[in-house]
């Protein structure tokens, strides 16, 4: 399955090819730690986005990076390490041919690296140049060294960020509620406005020109001669009367 996912990614990356290349990118890695969880073959060949997301849960982007011939080596030295302790690190591959010899001791094991050209105007294998640079597709996780992938993150010549390797779905929700939308229709969460209650009346607010006091000898607001009461207290009264004078400069 890893292979498979490798080969999506550089079909995925495909551009229009010219006259001396076919394409800008043929080969792919993805760590094998990255797939979480098969595929039931009982599907009957149906596959949702759901098998998919179990499958590459972890919501990574697939980067394009630029490495020379003797990083990658060494990458794939490191897939092979401590092959056979169930570690995440062996590499799935797109467009990339390799022969190990576990019988060797770490470091050495790489019999055989060949990869797919892509200054050609038909794909074929060649072997792998030690100095050349080199595009290829990987998940953003190895990109930035992990699994102890550290040699493509600090000798990278270039990494450019690209797409998620699974776009979320739309999330739809059905309402029967009869007072929201048509019964049984569906309705977008992402774009969807929420709800909002009219807007309130709210009563006059009244102006106030002074204070008055209550008993407990707070200062509250006195109001003006439209909204005060018919015969004022005497506190209110002289801060009314003071007010006047100040307006009419009595």
């Amino acid at each position: 399955m890893g292979n498979l996912i490798c080969d999506a990614m550089i079909n995925n990356n495909i551009r229009h090819p010219d006259g001396v290349s076919w394409n800008h990118v043929s080969m792919c890695i993805l760590n094998g730690g990255a797939i979480r969880s098969p595929i039931d073959e009982r599907n009957n060949g149906t596959i949702t986005w759901e098998n998919l997301a179990a499958v590459l849960p972890f919501g990574e982007t697939f980067d394009l990076i630029q490495l020379k011939g003797s990083t990658l080596k060494k990458a794939f030295e490191h897939s092979v390490h401590r092959y056979g302790q169930s570690t995440g690190e062996f590499l799935q591959v797109g467009g990339i041919q390799v022969v190990y010899d576990l019988s060797r001791k770490p470091g050495d094991r790489v019999v055989k690296l060949d990869v797919l050209c892509t200054q050609c105007r038909v794909p074929s294998y060649e072997p792998l140049q030690m100095g050349k640079t080199y595009k290829v597709v990987l998940p953003s996780f190895l990109a930035n060294g992990g699994d102890g992938f550290r040699m493509i993150k600090d000798e990278a010549l270039r990494h450019d960020s690209g797409k998620h390797n699974l776009p979320p779905p739309t999330p739809k929700v059905l309402t029967n509620n009869s007072t929201g939308p048509e019964r049984g229709a569906t309705h977008d969460a992402r774009t969807a406005k929420p709800e909002q209650d009219p807007t309130p009346v709210l009563p006059a607010r009244p102006s106030f020109v002074g204070k008055q006091q209550h008993s407990t000898g707070e200062d509250v607001p006195c109001p003006s001669p439209a909204h005060r009461p018919t015969r004022p207290s005497p506190k209110c009264f002289k801060t009314l009367l003071s007010t006047y004078k100040r307006l009419f400069k009595l």
